[in-house]
Parts: C-alpha cells; structure tokens; sequence
C-alpha cells in the first residue's frame, strides 16, 4: 500500500506526504480500539503541526478501518477538521459491523463454515485482549461508531470522497458483508478452483478460457463437481479484472449446500486447533515484544534494542499472521460455477456501487443474512453516507492481505493499490 501511494505521489510530482501509522503494532493491537486511536490521534496531530499541511486523507485496512473511523471522531470533537480539510477516508477490508461470523439461514449444521462460526465466535472475543471484545461486539463501540450524531458519524460527513474495498472470495477473516456495510453476501458459494475448455484445472479465474462476442468478453469457469439451476454471473472490468462490476453482475446459488459429516468432523478436528496454536503464538510473541519494551521505558533503556532482531520477529510474525488467516480460509471451498463477463472500456473506468442502495449484484442476492437488530441498526445509519464501495475478487487463497498487496506478492492486489493512489492523488 505505502509503495503504491509513495510511487503515484513520486510519478506525478505531488507534494503529498505519505505517512505510515508507527504507533500501533505487535501487542498494541490487542489493547482495544479506542486505546489504539487515541495513539494515533496524538501522532498525527505531531504530523501535522510538523508539515503545515492544508489538506488529510486517511485510509484505514482491515482493523485500522475501525481505528481510523473513531480517530476521526476525536479530530472532528478538537475542531482539526476545521484547520486542514478533509479530502479522502477509505477502508480497506475492514470489519465495519464486527467480526462476528454470521452464515446464511439454508446453510447445512454439518457444513465446516457452520461448525467454524460457532466455534470462532466462542473463542474470538476472549483470544487478543480487548480488541477481540470490541470486534465481536461484547460492548457498545461498534454501536458508538455508528450511531447517526455520534461524533464518527459526523466527522465522515467532511470528507470530499469515502470509500470502501471489500472482498467479495476467499477472505475468512474479514466477511463481505461486514466491509461491505451490507445485510447479505451474494459471493457465499463462489469458489476459484475451476476447469478450462481442455480439462485442465485453473486456481486462477483470470486463466480460464476465453471467447469474444463483439465487445464483451467472456469468460466461462465450470467446476466440474457443480450442478446449478442458476448461474451466476460475475463482470469485471476490462484491465482491472479483480474490480466486480456490481451493475450488470447477478447472483446464482448453488442448490447442494450439505457437505459430507465426515468432512466437517475432520475439519473441526484439524483446522480448529491449529487455529489456536498459531493465535497464541503471535500473542506469546507479541507480549515478549510488549514486556521489553515497557521494561525498557521503566528502566532508562537498560536493554540495548537490537533492530535485526526487531525486523526478525516482525517477519515471523507477520508469517504467522499470514498462515493464521489462511488458515480461516481452509473450508471455504464450495465448488462453484462462475461466469465472468469483462466489459470492454475504451477508458477503464471503474463503476462502483453507490451507498445508499445495492442494486445489480447485491440486490439480485435474495437472501438476508440473520442479523441482530443492532447490526441492522448500525448498517442503515452507516449507508446513510454517500460510500463509494468496491466489491474485488482475487484469485490467491488468502485475499485478506492480497486486497492491500500486504505480501508483495500479487499484482492484482498491487493493481487495487495502484489505482486506488490514482483516485487519492486526481481526485
């Protein structure tokens, strides 16, 4: 995220001034939101009596979505956003609505999504301090954040541009609808494991076999394990394949929701425990990171830091994030037909999908997620803002930290990035 910003900032002579958040990290994460914005509230107004800037952006991925939502909140109640204007607030698949796992109503009790939600939503407030208690609303923050005078609210109403980017395949950790602003999830059965025109098999939606018919392309991607009474059908948009044009995009569901018992007793046998070896390794790590700083700070720094072996364990436990959240995404796995349409603009233009409303994709999804009255609350107050949402689909089995190229490892996710530090910089 930060190259793609720096580079367009860079490429068009800009004089924005790239920041990247340094005062939350390893095991502050876990000391709940509002801890965490206050921390960020006092290093940005240090950044921004050092600049003298005029105009702010902010953009917030995954967690930081929700940090930076009640960080605004403080800079509207101080009168900053009166001083510097606000330009751009984006987030990027952040958990609006909480973490809280919620399944389609026809979904099977022996489907492994069914036995996972009832299982992480038992152990996820209690395992990263109080940021899992926050997340998984065992309080009223997320409520607060949302409530339609709250002081959140309000401050969003300033920016000139909000956005958001949700993924709409393959992220466990952060659901679609939940970054979404949304009551249903119209990609639930989608899967990327695909087969081509010669039989062999595709991980990659964007290699499936192509045809052209005057100015649509079409690309058509069957699993051969699928029987359909409805297709979907999914369009993107030509040189931006992982953007989901979400206007003439329509939903289909796949009739053969019940998996084999035997599957969903061996993945609650297997994925559950070594999700909790992986959490409470990054939490051992962290708090060791967390004891030596504080006693560092108590004791006048008798501890010489060592940066090698900072930049060593901010590795691992960045590998261990990444095998965590890929871990989520170990049963999603549906065996889906998937027909991509990607329109072919002159320009590239890139509709989104404009808050309030749904239309196209969302709308055609019959199905209402059971959600509490709160949530439900908390999704029309937030939609009353004028969001420019972006549904992506990325190929890769961990898309969470692909959407922000997190890994380096994707050029799609780069792509999102890339285009996303055009809209910040023209805009």
């Amino acid at each position: 995220m930060l190259h793609s910003l720096e580079a367009r900032a860079k490429r068009q002579k800009s004089d924005i001034v790239v920041h990247r958040a340094q005062s939350i990290s390893t095991t502050r994460t876990f000391d709940g939101i509002e801890a965490n914005a206050e921390r960020l509230y006092l290093e940005l107004v240090h950044l921004l009596t050092t600049t003298n800037a005029t105009e702010i952006s902010i953009v917030g991925y995954s967690l930081g979505g929700l940090l930076a939502r009640m960080l605004v909140g403080m800079l509207h109640e101080d009168g900053i956003l009166e001083k510097v204007k606000p330009k751009i607030f984006a987030t990027f698949a952040t958990p609006h609505l909480g973490s809280t796992f919620v399944t389609s109503p026809s979904l099977s009790v022996w489907s492994p999504s069914f036995v996972f939600s009832r299982l992480f939503n038992a152990f996820g407030p209690w395992l990263v301090g109080p940021t899992g208690r926050d997340l998984f609303r065992k309080n009223n923050i997320i409520n607060d954040l949302s409530s339609p005078q709250g002081s959140s609210m309000l401050a969003l109403r300033k920016f000139e541009n909000l956005f958001i980017f949700a993924n709409g395949i393959r992220d466990r950790t952060v659901h679609f609808w939940t970054a979404f602003i949304a009551d249903r999830n119209p990609f639930n059965y989608i899967s990327t494991q695909s087969e081509n025109s010669h039989g062999h098999k595709n991980s990659d939606i964007n290699n499936a076999n192509i045809s052209s018919k005057g100015d649509i392309t079409t690309k058509t991607v069957t699993a051969s394990t699928s029987e359909r009474t409805r297709p979907m059908s999914i369009s993107t948009f030509d040189g931006y394949p992982m953007f989901v044009d979400l206007e003439s995009s329509r939903y289909g569901k796949n009739p053969h929701l019940n998996s084999p018992i035997l599957h969903t007793i061996l993945f609650a046998v297997f994925v559950p425990p070594l999700f909790l070896v992986l959490i409470f390794l990054l939490i051992g790590i962290s708090s060791y990171a967390w004891s030596r700083s504080a006693f560092r700070a108590m004791f006048g720094n008798p501890i010489d830091g060592n940066s090698h072996r900072h930049a060593a364990r901010e590795k691992l436990m960045s590998t261990l994030q990444q095998a965590l959240e890929t871990s989520l995404n170990a049963e999603e796995d549906d065996g889906e037909e998937l027909n991509t349409m990607m329109t072919n603009e002159g320009d590239n233009k890139i509709q989104c999908a404009w808050s309030p409303g749904y239309k196209g994709l969302i709308e055609s999804c019959p199905e209402t997620l059971d959600l509490p009255q709160d949530v439900q609350d908390n999704i029309r107050s937030l939609n009353s803002l004028p969001w420019q949402k972006y549904a992506v689909v990325l190929p890769r089995m961990n898309t969470h930290s692909q959407i922000v190229d997190r890994m380096g490892e994707t050029k799609d996710g780069k792509a999102i990035m890339d285009y996303f530090a055009y809209r910040l910089c023209n805009d």
